[in-house]
């Protein structure tokens, strides 16, 4: 008769071992990195089973109604690119009821988390430092609003994380073809928010600075990237032509039509006025109306000529006009224009987004909300008063003031970067890379509000986890050779 196994400390350990596979992707992922990791995923789900138990509303903000729009419809929105909608579309089709998307972007947060606690370990920052990192990921204000908002940030930061991580798991692969998950992460993003192009930029130059391989085969893997990303892009390019084609000047070949309605304000004052009546039309109404006001740059766009240009054409060709203006006005002096742009750095680190959110100021019935919300979905919903403020954008307000840090944390980061005597892992290089280079294309393309820097959040938070790390490891090593030495 054959004797009954008892399991005995090995046999447990083993079973709880990564899988060989799994070994292979993150070679550092053994028992205690993998508890660590499930324990950081725990704690976010239990916080936000919690919130979820107290309150399961969501909150809007004036964009809201474009994403939930789209859900309910496949005609592609001008001003947004598809991807938020089309998430909301299919868990809307499981369960018709705006909680379900709050639930949805939940869980999206707990992932997200998960995923943090990965890319620490890949920066090599140790077990606990990694799990103190990926929690504040998780718990920050800004996460936990955006993850009750019906908007694109919650999804956005998810693939982000993701896009890094595969960056990160292509770079200790020696085969071209994994930049192809690469390339298609980031395009995911870029259908979520077009200024996610900076995932895509800053994977290059991962790709071609630091990924050591033979430079034949980093040729192929950027070319297996670009694909990976001009590919999708291409089909929603024409796609969007497609549906743009009876419009005025159509069709309209691109995968959003705001770019040009996006980069006009930050050269408004430089239009060209010596002509009003020459093409395009809008440059006359621009001319000869009154100014904006002092201070308010999005004036430009959201009140105006340009609002009154909308109701007659729609989008495609009014951004079209405003995309000519803005390139007049930047090709005749190139330098007012990078100054102005780059004077929005401040403004990503102010204290809140006055009148985006609901419920700071704004109210539903102007933008249509309440009654595209009422007439969708069979729940009624009590949209806050103009002028109420909820809990969570107190919380956010909070937030916003302290996170300047991360700002420093990261040029921090940078620093010890370019002097450390130590070989800085690629990933440490890529989290500290993302953030600077999406600053710089937001202050290039956009009027900048703390809201739209929430994706960079986590590769700040990592950046500066990533430093503080390192400095502690160097003063733990000088102290323990003066203690040996004393």
């Amino acid at each position: 008769m054959r004797p009954a196994v008892i399991p005995n400390q090995t046999d447990t350990a083993s079973s709880v071992r990564p899988s060989v596979r799994v070994r292979q992707l993150f070679p550092w992922l053994d028992r205690i990195a993998l508890r660590q990791v499930v324990l950081v995923a725990a704690l976010a789900l239990a916080l936000r089973l919690v919130l979820f138990v107290i309150d399961p509303t969501p909150l809007f903000t004036t964009d809201s109604s474009t994403y939930l729009w789209t859900s309910r419809s496949f005609e592609l929105p001008y001003v947004r690119p598809v991807g938020t909608g089309y998430f909301y579309r299919m868990v809307l089709f499981v369960i018709n009821d705006l909680r379900a998307l709050v639930a949805a972007q939940a869980g999206l947060g707990v992932l997200t988390t998960a995923l943090a606690y990965l890319l620490a370990r890949e920066t090599g920052i140790r077990g606990r430092s990694a799990v103190v990192a990926a929690m504040v990921v998780s718990v920050a204000p800004s996460t936990l609003l955006f993850e009750r908002t019906m908007h694109g940030e919650t999804l956005a930061v998810f693939l982000t994380a993701l896009t890094l991580l595969l960056v990160s798991v292509a770079l200790r692969s020696e085969r071209p073809l994994s930049w192809l998950w690469v390339g298609l992460a980031a395009v995911g993003a870029y259908f979520v928010r077009t200024a996610m192009l900076s995932l895509l930029l800053s994977a290059l130059v991962v790709l071609v600075l630091w990924w050591k391989v033979p430079r034949k085969r980093r040729l192929v893997a950027s070319l297996v990237l670009i694909g990976g990303f001009v590919g999708p892009t291409l089909v929603y390019a024409s796609a969007m032509a497609y549906q743009t084609r009876d419009l005025s000047g159509g069709p309209y070949f691109g995968v959003t039509h705001f770019d040009g309605a996006s980069i006009y304000p930050l050269v408004a004052d430089a239009t060209d006025c010596d002509e009003p009546s020459r093409p395009p039309p809008l440059r006359a109404a621009l001319c000869t109306g009154p100014p904006a006001p002092e201070g308010d740059p999005l004036a430009v766009i959201w009140a105006g000529p340009v609002q009154e240009a909308v109701v007659r054409l729609d989008w495609p060709p009014v951004n079209a006009e405003l995309r000519q203006l803005a390139i007049e006005a930047i090709v005749r002096d190139p330098w007012d224009y990078v100054v102005q742009a780059f004077r929005g750095i401040p403004a990503l680190f102010g204290p809140h987004d006055l009148g985006h959110l609901l419920t700071y100021a704004a109210n539903p019935a102007d933008v249509g909300l309440g009654e595209f919300v009422s007439g969708s979905f069979p729940r009624t919903y009590d949209f806050p008063g103009p002028g109420s403020v909820s809990p969570y954008s107190h919380a956010l307000s909070s937030w916003y003031r302290f996170r300047w840090v991360l700002g420093i944390g990261v040029l921090g980061a940078t620093l010890c970067a370019l002097f450390t005597k130590k070989d800085t892992p690629p990933t440490a290089r890529l989290v500290i890379l993302y953030p600077l280079v999406s600053v710089t294309m937001l202050c290039l393309v956009t009027i900048t509000s703390p809201r739209i820097g929430y994706p960079l959040e986590l590769a700040s938070v990592l950046a500066s986890a990533w430093m503080i790390d390192l400095l502690h490891q160097g003063a733990a090593k000088r102290w323990s050779r003066t203690d040996g030495t004393g």
